[in-house]
């Protein structure tokens, strides 16, 4: 009994607190010591397995033999995980493209900062302030000309309609695009020709080309060209372009003199057509209808008219009257197209062109 009472005695020890303390055997300790060594191996291998994962993708890429599909991958990878130092992975330039992609995604302007004295930098900050419509960033560029870039974009994503943009580009190349921009939205959306007067009115081949949607195919000639280059060839400017297109619009031929000029005729040629449109092809008379067109555009007014008619009556003849060989030609092209009909080609003489009026016939689409 008092062994029993000594082992009590030794299990149930008082504490300095007074409470009672368990007092672990020696057996009993080293299967703690087990289960604890236990955990920290699993904890060590979950630690392990989540670096694996995380560091997967980055070796993964690096293990790429052809160099160009492992710059593809981690430039993918530092996208994907909004990650620019993966990017450090890489060479230049491929280095700073990725950086410039990451930030773009991101829009993040702190990112551009691993580019700031490359090339790269006036790019990213430029992406970040079009995708921000923040043209306050284009300031941290000292390029002049990269810096009115980066302002142009911005103009550019708010189509042009804050004129404030066009004030913050110093290099004129850009200026000039941008007010002339400003101003011709704002006479062709309201058709108000007053804002036409603010745009210059001497020849500018790169404000034409802005103004005339990047060279759109113009229709006035049978030869494939630009509109923009068309409008260069008669000596256009930017104000008479404005001054032709509000007339247009608004179907204003008084307008029309205030364009001036051959690309006057061509927007009183314009109106005219346009008014004089009727249904009634079987009595159209193209040499009544184009009897009042300028001068140099009556032989396309009367192509225009014969096609029109030719085309609603199913008539080749009429294409036939035209008395112009290539003009017939475009005719009865236009006609075999309409119809499906290639036998129609047979009434071009000349071998090339009768060959792509029966291609044209032939692969017409429903």
């Amino acid at each position: 009994m008092s062994g029993l009472n000594a082992g009590v005695a030794e299990e149930n020890k008082v504490g300095e607190n007074g409470r009672s303390k368990v007092v672990l055997t020696e057996s009993d300790k080293k299967r703690l010591f087990l289960v604890a060594a236990l955990i920290l191996v699993l904890l060590a291998g979950v630690s392990i397995a989540l670096g694996s994962i995380h560091k997967a993708p980055l070796a993964a890429c690096e293990g790429i033999v052809l160099l160009q599909n492992r710059y593809t991958c981690l430039n993918n990878l530092a996208i994907s995980t909004s990650n620019a130092s993966v990017c450090s992975k890489l060479p230049y330039p491929y280095n700073d493209s990725c950086v410039v992609n990451v930030a773009s995604n991101t829009r993040s302007i702190d990112t551009c900062n691993a580019t700031r004295g490359s090339a790269f930098y006036s790019n990213c900050v430029s992406n970040i302030s079009a995708s921000t419509s923040d043209a306050s960033y284009c300031g941290l560029i000292t390029n002049s000309s990269s810096s009115s870039y980066c302002a142009y974009r911005v103009a550019q994503e708010s189509s042009f309609d804050n004129v404030s943009y066009c004030g913050l580009m110093k290099d004129a190349y850009y200026a000039s695009q941008c007010y002339a921009l400003y101003y011709y939205n704002r006479a062709t959306s309201s058709s108000n020709a007053t804002y036409c007067t603010y745009i210059q009115n001497t020849t500018n081949a790169t404000v034409l080309y802005a103004l005339s949607s990047n060279g759109r195919a113009f229709n006035y000639s049978s030869f494939n060209i630009s509109e923009s280059l068309y409008l260069g060839i008669i000596n256009a400017t930017p104000r008479s372009y404005c001054y032709y297109k509000v007339a247009v619009l608004s179907k204003n031929p008084a307008l029309c003199s205030l364009a001036g000029g051959t690309i006057g005729e061509l927007c009183t040629y314009s109106l005219y057509t346009h008014q004089n449109t009727t249904t009634n092809y079987t009595n159209l008379n193209a040499s009544y209808l184009c009897a009042n067109v300028p001068a140099s555009f009556k032989d396309y007014c009367i192509l225009g008219v014969q096609t029109a008619k030719a085309a609603n009556t199913n008539n080749v003849s009429v294409c036939l009257a035209i008395g112009v060989a290539q003009e017939e030609y475009s005719c009865i092209s236009t006609l075999a197209s309409r119809y499906n009909e290639s036998s129609y080609c047979s009434y071009i003489s000349n071998s090339t062109a009768r060959s792509a009026c029966e291609i044209s016939a032939t692969n017409r689409t429903a």
